[in-house]
């Protein structure tokens, strides 16, 4: 398939914390997830809701797994702060879609979930869910009402931490695992998949320092898939 085709794949069905495919979008109507009930010894397994602090520039490269081969560069800073949404600021340092490349825009990022805003979803996408519990698992659902409208339920869990290396170094992190299906339409015809995800979240960090996504077909044929690793944390000034 042409690369043009696999970049639209995913931005038509990936609407993760990375979503490279909004501009900026004042965040839907949100209910604060719940909080689950620790035991003592679950206590001793979380990751808190991060402090995080305005100026805080990470940068990411997005890896096409089908050619192993960096797609796009970008970073994210954080700007403000305000009743638990963040203003980050996307720079679209590189891409291999030159309508993209030096694109800056300020997008709304829940501090409880880390998850982005987007005008076109309807319901909750939760990549991740503060508390983190080791063995603690949610479900959510939401749909996306672009050109073909897509509806996705997905089921994510804490599974452990275990150290993960990126460009940026080596981290201990927790492993949150997506499953989950989607059912899309483009007018004329219906179709189903599978989504899966994974996110190593880093606490040293308070962000995701890598995030692995595939996509397949009815038929269960693998279509899109690609990794977001960090290449480097810095700060503004």
């Amino acid at each position: 398939m042409s690369q043009r085709t696999t970049m639209s794949k995913h931005f038509f069905l990936s609407l993760t914390f990375l979503s490279l495919a909004t501009g900026c979008a004042a965040p839907p109507t949100r209910n604060a997830p719940s909080k689950p009930k620790l035991t003592t010894a679950q206590a001793a397994n979380l990751a808190a809701l991060p402090t995080l602090r305005a100026g805080q520039i990470l940068t990411y490269r997005r890896i096409d797994q089908w050619r192993n081969q960096e797609i796009e560069r970008f970073s994210q800073q954080l700007v403000s702060e305000q009743q638990g949404q963040w203003t980050v600021r996307w720079t679209i340092e590189s891409s291999e879609d030159s309508t993209r490349q030096g694109s800056v825009t300020d997008e709304q990022m829940e501090a409880a979930t880390q998850a982005f805003a987007d005008a076109k979803l309807r319901g909750r996408y939760e990549p991740l869910r503060f508390p983190l519990v080791i063995g603690q698992s949610w479900s959510f659902r939401y749909d996306y009402a672009g050109k073909n409208p897509v509806s996705v339920n997905q089921t994510a869990r804490v599974v452990g931490y275990e150290a993960v290396s990126t460009p940026a170094g080596r981290f201990e992190a927790l492993r949150i695992e997506h499953e989950g299906r989607y059912e899309a339409t483009d007018g004329r015809y219906r179709w189903q998949g599978r989504i899966s995800e994974t996110y190593w979240y880093a606490p040293s960090v308070g962000r995701s320092v890598r995030h692995d996504y595939r996509d397949t077909t009815g038929k269960g044929v693998t279509w899109d898939q690609w990794r977001d690793e960090l290449v480097h944390v810095g700060s503004a000034g």
